[in-house]
């Protein structure tokens, strides 16, 4: 694990609607996909996202999905 440490006080923000780690919003960065719609996502299909953080080695965002034969889609297309 590497990468930028959250301190824990922070990571009741990351899951929010809107929040951003960028400076500045650009064309190219501040406001993609965010966490929030990762978040609500794989709970949608009856997952998790656990974030942990350790200072020195980084944040880990560890996704659990149900296995996909769980999963149904109701965007099926069939054809005569």
């Amino acid at each position: 694990m590497s990468g930028i440490y959250i301190k824990c006080a922070d990571m009741q923000y990351i899951f929010r609607p809107g929040f951003s780690t960028a400076d500045k919003v650009t064309s190219i960065s501040g406001r993609g996909v965010g966490m929030d719609v990762v978040n609500n996502n794989i709970a949608r299909i009856g997952g998790t996202v656990h974030l942990t953080s350790q200072f020195g080695k980084g944040s880990r965002f560890r996704i659990r999905i149900p296995f996909a034969g769980n999963i149904t889609s109701t965007d099926r297309i069939y054809s005569p």
